[in-house]
């Protein structure tokens, strides 16, 4: 692997780790603020078969947790 995903402050920027990874979280879900730049935070990681990226949006404060999930099980309600 080529280049770094280490910003000057030290940490990982969320464009970086996309970059690599292919991270999916771009925007914040609740203002929809990029979450690329350098305080925006997003971290991947996994439980079970579940990918979830603990993210933090610098604009409105929103500390959340993303889950993109294996195998959703719904209903669909009557019409």
């Amino acid at each position: 692997m080529t280049g770094s995903l280490n910003s000057a402050s030290g940490g990982t920027t969320a464009a970086a780790a996309r970059a690599v990874f292919g991270t999916p979280v771009r925007y914040c879900p609740s203002c929809g603020a990029s979450l690329d730049g350098p305080a925006g935070f997003v971290h991947e990681y996994w439980v079970g078969g579940d990918r979830q990226f603990h993210c933090w949006c610098p604009e409105c404060y929103l500390l959340c947790t993303v889950v993109l999930s294996q195998l959703v099980t719904s209903h669909e309600p009557e019409h």
